[in-house]
């Protein structure tokens, strides 16, 4: 949820009128887009943290969003 690699910048008409509607031609746009995204996530998905730490993702997301 908090990954970059699983985050796509939409206008509001495409998020909601497309992605959502027609979520299987959304996934075979994003893996054709983002074929490496589409690699990191199936590996990582089933990587669930059992002790997430909301802190330090808030640091590593506010560090990252200064760099842009």
């Amino acid at each position: 949820r908090y990954e970059g690699f699983n985050a796509v910048a939409l206008c509001y008409k495409c998020h909601i009128f497309w992605w959502h509607k027609e979520p299987l031609e959304a996934a075979e746009w994003f893996d054709h887009r983002y074929p490496e995204r589409r690699k990191w996530l199936e590996a990582n998905v089933n990587k669930l943290e059992t002790n997430f730490d909301w802190e330090a993702t808030y640091l590593r997301l506010k560090d990252q969003v200064s760099k842009l």
